[in-house]
């Protein structure tokens, strides 16, 4: 598991956002949030409510809620809508009642607002694989500008190992949309999980690379990760159902 790189990331001109031709984009909007510890009884019924209400359908405007458990973010939740497949489909997202549910109901349980962020999902550097999980392994990057000219090819080589894995895992890749200065975050990579043991499985990662490479591109690739990423943090975010959407 410590191979694991988890992305979410901002426009930086070195992140490539190739995808196959006719392939429409993916889009989550997240929205880090501090729960009033003392009202959390009412955050949770408001935050159900407002879900259940105006965001209970799949498409682009379901959201669900997770709660981050580990990290320097442990505690607080994240909500996220989408997929959205574009930004136009913005200008359509629930308003008026909505808008008023969010601000006279729910706001007032929230100690805090921390981050809005719009995420694109890197359809080439991600293998995706169905299924209904219920927590996700997420590690972010804030990527150093001065190696950024790197991080496409350790992208390439990273993805390319992650797809020819047996164990064939969910994993994700998606860019921050918008910069943040120093806030970072520019790249998170994420696989999904339903429990806590499969954080056990230890991927055969450096075997599969070397069989891809060679075992001199495993020496360059590590040194070229360690340069070109300024910093990292992993979280383990948890699917919380009743505060989301419908799961169906």
């Amino acid at each position: 598991m410590r191979y694991i790189i988890v992305l979410f990331l901002v426009l930086c001109p070195f992140i490539s956002q190739a995808q196959e031709e006719g392939q429409e984009d993916v889009i989550y909007e997240a929205v880090l949030l501090t729960p009033d510890h003392t009202q959390l009884e009412a955050f949770q019924e408001a935050m159900a409510e407002h879900n259940q209400t105006f965001h209970n359908e799949q498409g682009p405007y379901h959201s669900n809620v997770w709660a981050v458990s580990t990290g320097p973010n442990a505690g607080k939740m994240i909500w996220t809508m989408g997929p959205l497949s574009s930004y136009a489909q913005l200008d359509n997202r629930p308003s008026g009642e909505h808008d008023d549910h969010w601000q006279n109901v729910v706001m007032p349980t929230v100690k805090s607002t921390e981050t809005v962020e719009y995420w694109k999902l890197n359809q080439e550097w991600s293998n995706p694989v169905e299924g209904d999980y219920s927590m996700a392994y997420v590690r972010l990057h804030t990527i150093n500008s001065k190696y950024g000219f790197l991080f496409n090819d350790a992208m390439e080589k990273l993805s390319g190992t992650i797809k020819a894995l047996d164990e064939n895992p969910a994993f994700y890749t998606y860019v921050n949309e918008f910069q943040q200065g120093d806030i970072g975050r520019h790249v998170a990579t994420m696989s999904f999980h339903n429990n806590m043991a499969s954080l056990d499985d230890d991927w055969d990662f450096r075997n599969t690379f070397e069989e891809i490479y060679s075992r001199g591109d495993w020496d360059r690739w590590t040194r070229t990760m360690d340069l070109v990423m300024e910093n990292q943090y992993d979280e383990i975010w948890v699917l919380v159902p009743e505060l989301s959407g419908s799961q169906e």
